[in-house]
């Protein structure tokens, strides 16, 4: 939310626990939505660190977070640490529709982006 009341992103999961994985403990994120305007000024990637990274790591995710995206957010995930990986998890559950690519973020990434996150918000 902005200082104004207007919502700037959001994000959910269906899951209410972590998933159970080789990996670790993963959280699922199946939402993750900036407002239009924002879009293509960075402030996606800052959403996604201060909420999404945040909230993995408050869980417990202890081997980092999941989700589903559209090819062409690919970039955008890549440059934030997440790695494609389609058929690594057929068997969990999330990996989505055909159309979507699926996406892992490890602990260590989000803990990268949970740094960056605290840091530009006490700056």
């Amino acid at each position: 939310m902005s200082a104004a009341g207007e919502l700037l992103a959001l994000l959910a999961s269906k899951k209410k626990r972590l998933l159970d994985h080789p990996w670790g403990r993963l959280y699922r994120l199946d939402f993750f939505e900036v407002a239009p305007r924002l879009v293509g000024h960075g402030f996606g990637a800052v959403a996604f660190a201060i909420a999404a990274a945040s909230r993995a790591l408050e869980l417990g995710a202890t081997g980092g977070l999941v989700l589903c995206a559209l090819p062409g957010a690919r970039r955008a995930y890549e440059g934030n640490g997440g790695h494609s990986v389609r058929r690594a998890c057929d068997a969990y559950n999330w990996n989505g529709r055909a159309n979507l690519v699926p996406f892992h973020f490890s602990r260590r990434v989000l803990m990268q982006l949970s740094g960056i996150a605290h840091a530009s918000r006490t700056a």
